[in-house]
């Protein structure tokens, strides 16, 4: 069975899997032989496969329905089976060990930011994960690509101003009609000349309505050239933009939609890895993963009971679009708590199933029978134990884990920490090295003035006139100076001096 893999960067691979009865499913091989073609070697429990339809779009929600990888594959019309490899569970970029593992987050945060799943806190650190992007992307700055203003026109609007300026449709006769309107002149607005950085643009959170401002591709390009002095390789671009989309409001969330059962209005069900938020028209209902005592799907029906603040138990009703939605909002929040918040995978999630038809005749005679199982959950380790096994697997395999570089201070550090920590880094450099050529250049006798003097006919220069004119011998060869010439160095320390005033 031939399967196609589609990976975030768009890049398709062809996975030839077997269907063996006792092995494993065909989803399993096929996840695996994928990490094995981009040598992932461990790390794998990070991703999921979903299966692709030709007609998928970007959706403004990430609501996917995940492969159980120890079911089979649900039967397709075709021979082969399309799927899409995506990041299932989210974690900071100083808990991923492997640089392979790296680039596939990489592809889907950069997916994420620019299709507008996940968003930016404001305009300033829009223009800085661009930055990071056209870094990692390993961009060439210019500044004849950055014009000094530059406006953006969305196609929507652009069609709106062409069907405002179009003329009524009117019948022609033989000869040719020059009524108001058949003749008219449609004006478009002329956008500037094209920027390397248009590419780069990502919305704030809660601001989809205002314009990107006139200036943004000018903050995208300044924080960009911050980067390139900076000499930041598309490593640690990749690294960095990691660590700072974990710190995103929406960062590793699964968004689904539906209807409060009590009041019938919409709202978003937010499961991410510290909680559940419900998003309704007027509030906010935050439930962290401790306070949940129990969650039940019933047909489109999602129920989950919780504890307040209060001590009170409360139960929060939703009606989901299908019943398959609820049936993967509840996964999702047993997973997402068995990942990120327990030690490790109990039994009960584990062993969880539910039979198909022909597995429910079967029990009827024999309880015990696995004929027809079907496993509700697939997780197999918590976030420590992948972390934990991942060390140990490519410790045995001898493989160098991912070490922090020098462009990395420290892992806990914030981003625009670092940035300030290289650019005083840098200036102490610039003054070391002007003070170490100014030194050069300073008379060796008085250490004052500049060297502006050679001696004849030894030819040293080590001293400035009014000292070479008190020496009768050189001083370093002591032979005899007949003579004293003024001679002019290029003027290296006030070069020096102008850089670090800029």
């Amino acid at each position: 069975i031939w399967c196609l893999v589609q990976l975030p960067n768009n890049t398709t691979l062809a996975i030839e899997c077997a269907n063996k009865p006792d092995g494993p499913s065909i989803g399993q091989q096929c996840l695996e032989k994928v990490c094995k073609d981009l040598d992932i070697k461990c790390e794998t429990d990070y991703f999921g496969l979903v299966i692709r339809k030709p007609s998928d779009k970007p959706k403004p929600v990430t609501n996917y329905e995940w492969i159980n990888l120890r079911n089979p594959l649900p039967q397709m019309n075709g021979q082969q089976y399309l799927l899409e490899l995506r990041v299932k569970f989210w974690v900071p970029a100083h808990l991923i060990l492997q640089d392979s593992v790296r680039n596939i987050f990489y592809m889907q945060a950069k997916v994420d930011l620019l299709e507008g799943r996940l968003k930016a806190m404001n305009w300033e650190n829009a223009a800085k994960l661009g930055a990071l992007l056209a870094q990692a992307d390993e961009m060439k700055y210019n500044d004849t690509y950055v014009p000094a203003e530059y406006s953006i026109i969305e196609p929507k609007k652009i069609c709106d101003t062409t069907n405002n300026g179009k003329g009524k449709k009117r019948k022609l006769s033989k000869q040719r009609s020059v009524e108001d309107g058949v003749g008219d002149e449609i004006s478009v607005p002329q956008c500037n000349r094209k920027s390397i950085y248009e590419k780069y643009i990502i919305r704030p959170d809660d601001d989809e309505t205002t314009d990107v401002p006139s200036d943004f591709i000018q903050q995208i390009a300044q924080e960009h050239s911050k980067l390139i002095n900076l000499k930041m390789s598309p490593k640690s671009a990749k690294y960095w933009l990691l660590e700072s989309i974990s710190k995103l409001p929406r960062f590793g969330e699964e968004i689904f939609t539906g209807t409060t059962g009590s009041d019938a209005t919409f709202c978003d069900i937010s499961v991410g890895p510290h909680g559940i938020a419900v998003y309704k028209p007027l509030e906010q209902i935050r439930i962290p993963f401790s306070a949940a005592s129990s969650a039940t799907p019933m047909k489109n029906v999602f129920r989950l009971t919780y504890v307040t603040e209060d001590n009170s138990t409360e139960v929060l009703e939703i009606k989901m679009p299908r019943s398959k939605t609820a049936t993967c909002l509840y996964r999702a929040i047993t997973e997402k708590h068995a990942f990120y918040s327990c030690e490790t995978v109990c039994s009960d999630v584990t062993t969880q199933f539910i039979r198909d038809l022909k597995g429910t005749i079967a029990s009827m005679f024999n309880v015990d029978t696995k004929s027809g199982r079907l496993f509700v959950f697939d997780i197999e380790r918590t976030c420590r134990e992948v972390h934990d096994h991942a060390r140990r697997e490519l410790h045995l395999r001898g493989v160098e884990i991912f070490s922090q570089s020098t462009d990395m201070p420290e892992l806990d550090t914030d981003f625009d920490e670092m940035l300030k920590y290289q650019v005083d880094c840098k200036a102490k450099m610039d003054a070391k090295v002007s003070e170490r050529i100014a030194e050069a250049f300073t008379c060796h006798i008085c250490m004052d003035n500049p060297m502006n003097s050679i001696f004849v006919p030894c030819g040293h220069v080590i001293c400035c006139e009014k000292c070479a004119l008190r020496c009768e011998t050189c001083p370093l060869c002591r032979s005899q100076v007949s003579t004293v010439n003024k001679i002019f160095l290029p003027t290296f320390q006030s070069e020096q001096k102008r850089k670090l005033t800029i």
